[in-house]
């Protein structure tokens, strides 16, 4: 039961950054820009 509650909840947060990546790719393409450059 708490697995599922875990899975679920990773499932709803990964859904929420992929809404919000594509609402404001503005305010994320500074940290994947910072990101790659360090690498």
């Amino acid at each position: 039961m708490l697995n599922h509650f875990i899975c679920s909840f990773l499932n709803f947060s990964l859904l929420y950054m992929t809404f919000i990546v594509a609402g404001n790719p503005a305010f994320f393409e500074p940290l994947f820009t910072r990101a790659s450059l360090s690498n």
